[in-house]
C-alpha cells in the first residue's frame, strides 16, 4: 500500500544478526548442493569451489532482496 507521499513503504528493518543467521542456515542447507552443481558445470573441483564462493558472496550482498522475493517481482 502507498503512504501519503504515494510511495510504497520500505521493508521492515531486521536485526543484522538475524539476517546473517538466515544466510548461514541457507548455506548450511544448500552449500553442498551448490558446490556439486558448480563441479558439474566446470568439471574442476577447484574452479567449482571458487565459483560457489563467488556466487555466495554476491548472494549475501543481496540477501535482503533474495529472501523477501523482491528480486523475482516485476513491475
Amino acid at each position: 500500500m502507498n503512504d501519503d507521499t504515494g510511495t510504497r513503504p520500505g521493508p521492515a528493518a531486521r536485526d543484522p544478526e538475524d539476517v546473517d543467521a538466515d544466510f548461514t542456515d541457507f548455506v548450511t542447507a544448500q552449500g553442498a548442493r551448490l558446490l556439486r552443481l558448480a563441479e558439474l558445470m566446470t568439471g574442476d573441483p577447484h574452479r567449482a569451489a571458487d565459483l560457489t564462493q563467488t556466487a555466495l558472496e554476491r548472494a549475501y550482498l543481496r540477501w535482503h532482496r533474495i529472501e523477501s522475493g523482491s528480486c523475482f517481482r516485476r513491475g
